[in-house]
């Protein structure tokens, strides 16, 4: 049982630690203000002003939530680290990236999001939500 338990204790370290990496390479180009992310706002009709500040926003977010997932990973930040790829993907599918880009990008990401939950145990209620 211990051997078991160390695999998943490792299987688990890898994905909080493959997971953090992508968030900081999403917030990367976030606070650098990509010129291709800001057109995704301009599209929907965002001042290119307010996708600035909109970018570094979520630069921020990506970033905490890269921290969180390494140093305590409570349910609420898995749980929003799963649905958060979702945002972007409609985005990136609605600016006229394909379907298969789309879902192989944000969704494995997601997927390997609700496997690392499903590892620790989805929440079954508030006080769950908020534990680690």
């Amino acid at each position: 049982m211990i051997q078991v338990k160390n695999i998943r204790n490792k299987i688990e370290w890898g994905l909080r630690i493959i997971l953090a990496i992508v968030f900081i390479s999403r917030a990367i180009p976030a606070f650098m203000g990509e010129p291709e992310w800001i057109g995704l706002f301009t599209n929907i009709g965002v001042a290119s002003d307010l996708a600035r500040v909109l970018l570094i926003l979520i630069g921020i977010s990506d970033t905490l939530i890269a921290i969180l997932l390494l140093v305590k990973p409570i349910r609420a930040v898995v749980v929003w680290a799963i649905i958060w790829p979702i945002v972007p993907a409609i985005g990136t599918y609605l600016a006229g990236s394909p379907l298969d880009f789309v879902l192989v990008h944000y969704g494995s990401l997601v997927v390997a999001t609700l496997f690392l939950l499903y590892l620790r145990g989805f929440p079954r209620n508030v006080s769950q939500l908020l534990s680690a």
